[in-house]
């Protein structure tokens, strides 16, 4: 884990991310956090299949069915961040005219943070939800050649 001053210091990186990043980043970090506690269940999870009191591989199913739909949405989120954040560009444009690109940069940097915080967050959970997925589908091939 990382020391309190660590902590601070990333807690403080992501809020300024989302300051930044503007209103779409809150539901991006939500489902960020939702999407890694599913994961890290879910690894538990299929890591403890076959002992006795472990979860059933359709409940596993289902968490990793709702990962993987998370794990779609937060690229999806990242571009309607994007999207906004041109609409900001275009709007300082319309009002200014674009002799000033300092005042574009906003826009543009809100649709750059965005995009990268969909992606960022989407490619890991990928990783491990295929992972994840394989050595459930390993596991339930297994099971069935004992059989």
């Amino acid at each position: 884990t990382l020391p309190m001053g660590g902590r601070l210091l990333a807690l403080n990186w992501v809020l300024e991310a989302i300051r930044k990043g503007g209103p779409v980043m809150v539901p991006i970090a939500a489902a960020s956090v939702w999407a890694w506690w599913l994961a890290l269940a879910c690894r538990r999870d299929v890591a403890a299949l076959g002992s006795p009191g472990a979860a059933g591989t359709a409940e596993v199913r289902t968490r990793l069915r709702l990962l993987a739909t998370l794990v779609a949405v937060l690229p999806l989120l990242g571009l309607l961040g994007t999207v906004e954040g041109l609409i900001v560009a275009f709007d300082v444009i319309q009002e200014f005219g674009n002799g000033e690109p300092r005042m574009l940069a906003g826009g543009i940097r809100h649709a750059l943070i965005t995009t990268e915080a969909g992606l960022v967050a989407a490619i890991p959970l990928l990783v491990l939800h295929r992972h994840l997925t394989g050595r459930l589908e390993r596991f339930v091939r297994h099971a069935r050649d004992f059989r």
